[in-house]
């Protein structure tokens, strides 16, 4: 007498195929002669790792195809996001390259680049009005700081990008001093991108920069570091005094400086002091090598400066 498959599985009631003795999804069998046979001996490590689904973690029935949580195919192995080696730089695509120092001062010169821009459509306007901002009381701020504008509510989205959280998070799990700094480098980097898009994102994207830079310095206290943290407070906006403070930190250890002296020329050139500003750019000049990124950044502003007919704020 020819063996009836039921339509349905009477276990999950997935579809059952005509040609099938057993149910796709739940392995469970589906004929009497199917039934009768006993299943293949496993080893219990093994037919843990086959049932068990690595997606969701439900345990499935012995021979089951698929999860019947999720219908995730069964057997298969979860995959392990790879962690970067600390010295592939620009392996991922997203990372730009060279040493602390470099990069560090990569962030400055970002940002000296947007300051220029607008220097360079104000100065249009002559006369005082030609500063970026209005002089500050000197007496109760430094220069270069300004309001303090508390951060967004909410915690940092994550970082876009297909791996920039992943690979953020991974240099933070090794906490060593090059590991923060390195995950920092991806929330500000995060933040620069996108500060016209998503500016409160960027804001607590610095903020989450700031954090990892100070544990940074905790573990080794590193000047180039520091400017970095000094960027980071500035675009953060939490502390208007904090910036200039971490970056006269590391003058008054390194009056030549070269990330020190292109940040401080740059907040001196946000408020119109151009003498103070171009002293700041013209040590760095002096004490960086030809193709040295801090040297670029400087002697872009001094060509900026010296192209334009702006009276300064002193």
């Amino acid at each position: 007498m020819p063996t009836t498959v039921p339509s349905a599985c009477p276990s999950c009631g997935a579809a059952l195929s005509p040609a099938s003795d057993r149910c796709d999804l739940c392995g469970t069998p589906t004929t009497a002669d199917a039934a009768r046979q006993p299943d293949p001996v496993t080893p219990a490590s093994e037919a843990s790792a086959a049932t068990t689904c690595v997606s969701c973690g439900h345990d499935n029935p012995a021979g089951a195809r698929f999860c019947n949580e999720c219908g995730t195919a069964l057997g298969t192995k979860p995959a392990s996001p790879a962690v970067p080696p600390l010295s592939a730089g620009g392996a991922s695509g997203e990372r730009p390259p060279s040493d602390v120092g470099k990069r560090a001062v990569l962030f400055v010169g970002a940002a000296i680049g947007v300051v220029l821009a607008l220097y360079a459509l104000t100065a249009l306007v002559g006369g005082r009005e030609a500063t970026l901002e209005e002089a500050p009381n000197t007496s109760a701020t430094p220069a270069g700081t300004a309001a303090a504008v508390a951060l967004p509510e909410g915690d940092a989205p994550p970082l876009p990008g297909p791996t920039a959280q992943s690979q953020a998070d991974a240099f933070e799990a090794e906490a060593t001093a090059e590991g923060y700094y390195e995950s920092a480098r991806y929330y500000l980097t995060a933040a620069y991108e996108n500060q016209q898009s998503n500016p409160e994102a960027s804001r607590l994207w610095a903020h989450e920069a700031v954090v990892r830079l100070e544990q940074s310095l905790e573990v080794n206290d590193n000047p180039d570091v520091r400017v970095a943290l000094a960027e980071a407070a500035a675009f953060e906006g939490v502390d208007p005094m904090r910036p200039i403070q971490e970056a006269q930190a590391v003058l008054d250890a390194d009056p030549t400086h070269p990330g020190a002296n292109l940040f401080m020329g740059q907040r001196r050139l946000m408020i119109g002091r151009v003498e103070q500003a171009r002293e700041a750019f013209e040590t760095v000049v002096a004490n960086t090598e030809v193709g040295d990124p801090a040297r670029e950044s400087a002697e872009s502003a001094l060509a900026m400066i010296a192209s334009q007919t702006v009276p300064s704020a002193e």
